[in-house]
């Protein structure tokens, strides 16, 4: 994170010329950044998001596997798609769940609605 830190400027710039959401957490899953896609598709603020377990973007029903799959990531972090042949939902501000395509890499989250991106 400290490389970011010290090019804020260049890497928001990048991050907000991205269509999907972004989310950065740190290794806690506390979620560190997140860019203007996120807070679309998810309904909250940045000031909401940031310092927030990335938990407030899962469905409280996931949320004892979900812990489960993150202590597991953290022993052999790789980038990969989430959830591979599972239906994984995300939870927007509002309550309603969305069925995002979730790609996780070391440190970010990167997700797609997939309603909104279909023709």
């Amino acid at each position: 994170m400290k490389l970011i830190e010290q090019n804020i400027p260049f890497f928001e710039s990048v991050f907000e010329s991205i269509g999907e959401a972004l989310i950065l957490v740190d290794e806690k899953f506390k979620i560190a950044y997140c860019n203007r896609a996120a807070e679309s598709i998810f309904g909250y603020s940045e000031k909401e998001l940031v310092g927030s377990n990335l938990q407030i973007l899962i469905p409280e029903s996931f949320h004892k596997a979900h812990k489960s799959h993150q202590k597991k990531y953290m022993e052999s972090p790789k980038h990969r798609p989430m959830g591979k042949g599972m239906e994984l939902e995300g939870k927007r501000k509002n309550g309603k769940t969305l069925q995002p395509d979730w790609v996780l890499n070391v440190g970010a989250y990167t997700a797609v609605d997939k309603a909104e991106s279909e023709p």
